[in-house]
């Protein structure tokens, strides 16, 4: 899923470039003469590949010398926000048919979502949300990303789970994502709280440019266009296809199968 604004930490500036003229400098020393050509050009390759990867992954500066990334907004200057915008939510007509869907998706998947409660301590309701989200509620997918269980994730965040058991074991998947966003055992399920770390699972990057994250919204009166359509790429005039997770939750709330506290 695309993360909205987020960038990968690392070394700023002329460290940056002189960690990569370095980078570059040792696979020149890691050739060895002696043994054949092929594997060493595949495996330098490789190298150069991921010596690319991250160096596009380095924060870059704007012009005037503002990160793209914006700070992450306090809980307590949001709170009231959320609030205000969870309790005006309404459903455009247009996708009253499609959120009924996704409610229905969510129940379907409760029981699994439940187990994962069970071992987690986050409430079923938050892991399907993020389920439907991150991975468009296949089992098969990593809760992190949507990634195909059958590898570790190769989308960010990259290389998880670290260390689980493939293939398809979606719990303990699922277990190191919400472990990873700080989740396990957490207190305080709140309305504005959920919400909160819910945006914080896509990302902040938003609240820089002055709208509603579709992540949240989409589906509803709080949101019309403009979103990311790639990390740090961001288009004013894209849609979006997919419920907002404060609107599956709206309408979990709206049927009766939860109880939110404000």
């Amino acid at each position: 899923m695309t993360r909205a604004g987020e960038y990968s930490e690392a070394p700023e500036g002329g460290q940056a470039e002189a960690e990569l003229i370095a980078a570059l400098a040792s696979l020149g020393r890691d050739v060895d003469a002696g043994q054949p050509a092929l594997p060493q050009l595949i495996a330098m390759q490789d190298k150069l590949t991921q010596l690319f990867a991250d160096y596009r992954a380095w924060p870059r500066a704007e012009p005037g010398g503002a990160m793209a990334e914006a700070p992450v907004p306090s809980f307590a200057v949001l709170k009231p926000k959320y609030e205000s915008l969870f309790a005006g939510a309404k459903v455009a007509d247009k996708w009253k048919g499609t959120v009924a869907w996704y409610l229905a998706k969510l129940r379907k998947g409760r029981s699994r979502y439940e187990a994962a409660e069970q071992a987690s301590g986050v409430p079923w309701w938050f892991i399907g949300v993020v389920h439907a989200m991150e991975a468009g509620f296949s089992f098969t997918g990593h809760l992190h990303n949507g990634d195909p269980l059958a590898a570790r994730t190769v989308q960010v965040p990259k290389n998880r789970p670290q260390k689980w058991n493939p293939p398809s074991d979606w719990q303990s998947s699922a277990l190191d994502a919400l472990d990873l966003e700080g989740l396990l055992h957490a207190g305080d399920w709140t309305l504005a709280r959920v919400l909160y770390r819910l945006e914080g699972y896509n990302g902040y990057g938003y609240h820089a440019i002055g709208i509603n994250s579709p992540y949240l919204w989409s589906f509803s009166n709080q949101w019309t266009k403009g979103k990311y359509v790639a990390d740090h790429k961001f288009d004013p005039n894209a849609t979006s296809k997919q419920c907002g997770a404060a609107v599956m939750l709206r309408a979990l709330a709206d049927a009766g199968d939860i109880t939110i506290h404000v």
